[in-house]
């Protein structure tokens, strides 16, 4: 019998609930069975260690700015997505933008990931290779338009850098960033001369 996608969900919704309240140290198994409304030992079937869900957490929190990051781009319509510029602040705006589809909790998610990332030696690389496949594509769009690589790793890195240091703010300052402005900030640092 294989564990059900369902069950899995909750585990994982669960997980994304509790993170922002109690962080990672609080969100112990049993409180996140609890969450779901399951039982310790039914979160256990399911997923092997808490780390797991917190990978399934990552796994789907990344699949959601795919999504924004797809919407945004077939709102700008097929002629206008293929263009570099377009590309770049579909992606930028996937992470940053404010709009229905903002999610301060997952926001806040991806910080304890990252916090977490620091010592795991497991999710460490998860994370660093998202952030490494992030930085490749905006370093690529940027060569798209007429930066040389050199420029443009540069620029994407710290591109990755500030949307990283943004969550970071908006997680644990609320407010503290104008409320839209860091996609733009984001924005203008990687295009300007």
């Amino acid at each position: 019998m294989s564990p059900r996608p369902d069950r899995r969900a909750q585990l994982t919704a669960a997980l994304a609930r509790l993170l922002p309240r109690v962080g990672w140290a609080g969100a112990t198994t049993g409180a996140i069975a609890a969450e779901a409304g399951l039982t310790t030992g039914l979160g256990h079937y399911h997923f092997q260690r808490k780390l797991d869900i917190l990978i399934q957490l990552m796994d789907e929190l990344q699949a959601t700015v795919d999504a924004r990051r797809t919407r945004r781009l077939a709102a700008a319509g097929p002629d206008e997505a293929r263009r570099p510029a377009v590309q770049l602040r579909a992606l930028v705006d996937a992470h940053l933008a404010q709009g229905p589809d903002a999610d301060p909790g997952a926001v806040a998610c991806w910080v304890a990931i990252a916090a977490e990332a620091v010592h795991d030696p497991e999710l460490g690389p998860l994370y660093r290779g998202v952030l490494a496949t992030r930085t490749t594509a905006i370093a690529a769009l940027l060569r798209a338009l007429g930066h040389s690589p050199a420029a443009a790793a540069r620029r994407a890195g710290l591109a990755t850098a500030a949307i990283e240091g943004a969550y970071l703010v908006a997680a644990t300052s609320p407010g503290l960033i104008p409320e839209g402005s860091a996609a733009d900030g984001v924005w203008e640092a990687i295009l300007a001369p």
